[in-house]
Parts: structure tokens; C-alpha cells; sequence
């Protein structure tokens, strides 16, 4: 019977989606009034405007009228008492309104006298509500809340205002780019842009790493960016198609500086963040050969070959394929057996991997591969390299990447040619990192999975 009453109002008697004349309170704005009255001040308006989601209509148990209702503003609830309402509002909310309906809730302040002049607060007293939009649907599943986006928020300036304090440039990169990136174990998106009859196909980058290098050939010194980038193939609790970056290099510097801004970024972190942070300790370092020794046993070195690794997983029990190579061996390995513990007491900087995982870093002087990724709850989240600035090897490893691409099965990318160029110019020393920062929100919250930090992660 309710639902009749209901459809009929909204079909004859209800204006359908009003335009508001009148000015909403904020959360915030309702609470700096609320704090000028209990003070003592004076209020600037007798009355005020509520907007909100109607969330909960609350019976009483003896009569089974609804005694309360609840709405949600900004992520809070707020309750009234349905007796205080003019008549017609009444009616409104025992017969029309439903959960989920968003609606104007005019609401005046109740004032009590106590032993002084000034009057104080005792509660909020609602005169009219009015419907804004029926809910006609359930409203879209979001795991993630306004206090979640608020702390999100909060992450992302901390972190922009400890690169500026550091006298970083903030700079932009463009999202189509020719070349994505090109190591082999990561599959991208394309597209294509149309122009009558020319057509280019273009890439979503797997991260700004390219195009932020050939800035810093300009003569940039410190740069960083926050870039949307993108991985194909890529889905878990700790993987999504779309993520968020951050990315800074210095030129004229080699990584011992680059461990220094991570640790001074997560101590900026720590500082400034306002809750308890879970498994938080000192930033530790260690390298790959000590984790290796550690938890298998093994004497790692530059030159470890393949046998020696096919054996270890053998009396590690880790499974492998015939045809798999030392380095698909070695990260079985490791993810198995090492990666679920780093970090565990708090972040740990991870340096000096085998040379056949250089990727764009140098080698150091005893031939290990000069990089380090960190960890923290056994989750990665960043990766640094003392970049390599020569041109020809730079080249001779962007192809056996392609090459790597094609015996795996995988599209060959095109080669970044400016970026070459830049690096034929004269490129300096530099290191640089890409840190997941949605990773390490996640973490910083205390999230067991991405699709808790925002809002519709996960491709369906």
C-alpha cells in the first residue's frame, strides 16, 4: 500500500528534481555553527539547510510510527526526532520516503538557558523535509568511504609538499605515448588515433619513466610527477589495470640519494599522519645476496648460473619448468621463499640485483645490477635505478627486451627514438624511482586489498 502512496505522490503531487534555492550546510559549516553556540556566540541564522541520503526510518516499538529518521551528510549520520516536524513533513516520512532517497531537511537550532546569559545547545530540532530525488535503484557499491577519500586526499598533499619542500619541480607527461615501456614481463594497452586517412597507433605508458628522462635532459635537476599508468594482464589484491604513480629522478646523483628521499618521505609520512600506523619501524636496508643467504641458504653472486638455481628450487621444493630461464627461476624462488617476509618490522630497501635484471640501471663495480625496490609487508612497493646514461648500451638492451618479447610470445614495442636521442645528446648521471602510491596508502591504512582504497577499481 505504502509503495502506491508513493508512486502516486511522485507521479502527481511531487515537482519532479527541484532545483535548491536555498544554501546546504557542509558538515563542517553545521559544526562551526554548532561550536559558536556552545561557546556562548550567537548564531548567525536561527535556521539552517540539511542535504542528504535518507538512510534509516527508525519505529517506535509501541506504535509502529516512525519516531526517527536518519540522514547522511558527508559520510556522518545525523539523527532527528519525527514529532518536530510540521504535519505535512510528517505524512511525508511515514508514507513517501524510503531509504536511499536524498532529501532537504530545513532544521532550527533548540536553545536552553543555563546559569549564564548565553544560550547552549541541547539538540537540533527538524521542521520540514522535502524530496530531492527518489531512489529508484539501489545506489552504486563503493567499499570505499567519504573518510577513505578524505585520507587519500590528505596522502597526496603530504607527499606533494615534502617534493616541494625538497625543491622539486612537479612537471606533467603526456598519457598516449609511441613507447610504453618495454620490459618483457609487462603487457600494455593500445589504441589508435584516426585523422581522415592517417592513423598512428599510440600506448597507455606502464609508467612515466620515459617520458620524465627526456625532461630531465633539459637540464632539469629534481623533478616528480603523479601519473596515472597502465599494465595489461595485471588484476589481484595488489594489482589493477589502472594505478597511480609516483615518479622523481635527480640528476648528478646515484641511488644513495634516492634512499635518502625514501626515507625521507616515509618519516614526512609518519610525522604528519594523523592515526596509528600499523607495522611501522625504522627504514632498513639489505641487499638480494643477503636475503638469499638468509632464507635459502645460498650464495648468491653476479655470476650464479642457471644449474645452481635449478637445484636450489629443487631443495627448496619450488616447482619450475624445463624451459624456464635462470631469472624466471630466481623470481620463483624468491617470491616463494623471500618476498612474503620483507618488511615485516618495517620498510626494507632491498639493493643489488643480479646483472641479467638491470633493466635501464647500471651495474655497480663488483657486477651486481645497480637498483634497489622496497618493501613493506611483504608487499613491493617501488623500484629505483642508478640510470644508465649510455646511449648504445641503453639501445642494445631496449632490443634484447624486444627480443625477450618475442620468444615469450608478446608483440615487439617500438623503441623510444627520442629518448635514444636524448641520451645522444648527453644525459647525466642520475637516479631515479617509481613508487605505487596506491600501494602504499593501502598499506598506510591498514587496507588488505586496492578495491578498499577507491572507488570502482576492479574491471568486470
Amino acid at each position: 500500500m505504502s509503495n502506491k502512496i508513493r508512486l502516486e505522490y511522485i507521479e502527481n503531487t511531487w515537482t519532479p528534481y527541484p532545483s535548491l534555492d536555498v544554501k546546504t550546510l557542509t558538515v563542517q559549516e553545521m559544526k562551526s555553527e554548532f561550536s559558536i553556540l556552545t561557546a556562548g556566540g550567537k548564531s548567525k541564522t536561527e535556521f539552517f539547510y540539511l542535504g542528504g541520503r535518507l538512510t534509516r526510518l527508525i519505529r517506535s516499538p509501541l506504535s509502529d510510527t516512525i519516531e526517527q529518521f536518519c540522514i547522511t551528510i558527508g559520510g556522518e549520520e545525523f539523527f532527528f526526532k519525527t514529532n518536530l516536524l510540521a504535519s505535512e513533513s510528517q505524512e511525508l516520512v511515514e508514507h513517501i520516503l524510503e531509504p536511499h532517497d536524498l532529501v532537504l531537511v530545513r532544521v532550527e537550532w533548540i536553545h536552553v538557558y543555563t546559569s549564564g546569559l548565553f544560550p547552549k545547545i541541547e539538540n537540533m530540532s527538524p521542521t520540514e523535509i522535502k524530496l530531492l530525488a527518489p531512489s529508484k535503484t539501489a545506489p552504486l557499491e563503493s567499499q570505499v568511504t567519504i573518510k577513505r577519500d578524505k585520507q587519500w586526499q590528505l596522502f597526496l598533499e603530504l607527499v606533494r609538499k615534502c617534493f616541494t619542500f625538497l625543491n622539486f619541480t612537479e612537471v606533467r607527461t603526456p598519457t598516449l605515448v609511441t613507447s610504453p615501456g618495454l620490459e618483457p614481463f609487462i603487457d600494455v594497452f593500445s589504441t589508435e588515433f584516426s585523422m581522415g586517412k592517417n592513423t598512428q597507433t599510440f600506448y597507455l605508458p606502464t609508467s612515466p619513466e620515459f617520458s620524465l628522462k627526456k625532461i630531465l635532459s633539459l637540464g632539469h635537476e629534481r623533478i616528480f610527477e603523479f601519473k596515472s599508468s597502465f599494465r595489461n594482464n595485471e588484476l589481484s589484491a595488489h594489482h589493477q589495470p589502472e594505478f597511480l604513480m609516483l615518479e622523481w629522478y635527480r640528476a648528478y646523483a646515484n641511488l644513495d640519494q634516492i634512499v635518502k628521499d625514501v626515507k625521507g618521505l616515509l618519516n614526512y609520512l609518519k610525522l604528519h599522519w594523523p592515526e596509528p600506523i600499523h607495522g611501522w619501524g625504522a627504514v632498513r636496508e639489505t641487499t638480494i645476496a643477503a636475503l638469499f643467504k638468509e632464507n635459502c641458504e645460498f650464495d648468491l653472486t653476479p655470476h650464479t648460473h642457471r644449474s645452481e638455481l635449478v637445484t636450489l628450487a629443487s631443495e627448496m621444493g619450488v616447482h619450475i619448468n624445463v624451459d624456464d630461464d635462470g631469472d624466471e627461476i630466481f623470481f620463483k624462488i624468491f617470491l616463494e621463499k623471500i618476498e612474503p617476509r620483507l618488511g615485516t618490522q618495517g620498510p626494507l630497501i632491498v639493493r643489488n640485483y643480479p646483472p641479467s635484471q638491470a633493466a635501464w640501471a647500471r651495474l655497480t663495480s663488483d657486477g651486481w645490477a645497480d637498483r634497489f625496490e622496497l618493501y613493506w609487508r611483504g608487499v613491493e612497493l617501488a623500484n629505483a635505478f642508478h640510470e644508465l646514461n649510455d646511449p648504445v648500451e641503453l639501445r642494445r638492451r631496449f632490443e634484447e627486451a624486444n627480443e625477450k618479447r618475442r620468444q615469450m610470445g608478446k608483440r615487439e614495442l617500438p623503441l623510444d627514438e627520442d629518448l635514444l636521442r636524448a641520451m645522444e645528446s648527453g644525459f647525466p648521471p642520475a637516479g631515479g624511482i617509481a613508487l605505487g602510491l596506491d600501494r602504499l596508502f593501502m598499506l598506510l591504512v591498514n587496507a588488505k586489498d586496492l578495491s578498499e582504497t577507491r572507488h570502482f577499481p576492479k574491471i568486470n
